[in-house]
């Protein structure tokens, strides 16, 4: 299936913008199937992150070879760094509070579907607990794996 047509050296946003709406109408005019395109591009994923991922270290170094110009084939890049994380865990009230946090998020889970089946969920006090409104509704996909 050979879908993408990028020129070399000419990794723009122009290009990718192009292909993506190539493809979309080509799937959507009946030209490519959908499904076999969706698994194709499923696999495309898997490896592309996979690859960037692996390979990361090497990238990083040999960006380090270029000088202010940070251009390659179309695209403009530069090495930088990423922000550390805290380990918040390590902090007892942020542990009670983030339990305590998962607590009210069930208990308006639970009372969302009460309500769904008619009923209605109160607390230990006896005040009947809100029913918060969906926030986004869920939808259809399809999972795939590769055997």
């Amino acid at each position: 299936m050979n879908l993408i047509k990028i020129p070399d050296n000419q990794l723009t946003k122009g290009n990718i913008e192009e292909n993506i709406n190539y493809v979309t109408q080509a799937i959507q005019d009946g030209w490519i199937d959908a499904l076999k395109a969706h698994l194709y591009f499923k696999a495309v994923k898997k490896l592309a992150e996979s690859v960037e991922k692996n390979t990361l270290s090497d990238a990083i170094s040999e960006a380090d070879k270029y000088g202010s110009d940070n251009k390659l084939y179309g695209a403009e890049f530069n090495v930088r760094g990423t922000a550390g994380t805290l380990d918040y865990e390590q902090d007892q009230e942020y542990r009670l509070l983030n339990d305590q946090l998962k607590a009210r998020k069930k208990q308006l889970d639970d009372a969302w579907k009460a309500k769904q089946n008619g009923n209605a969920l109160f607390d230990d006090n006896g005040e009947q607990l809100p029913v918060v409104p969906v926030k986004k509704p869920g939808g259809q996909t399809i999972s795939v794996s590769f055997k």
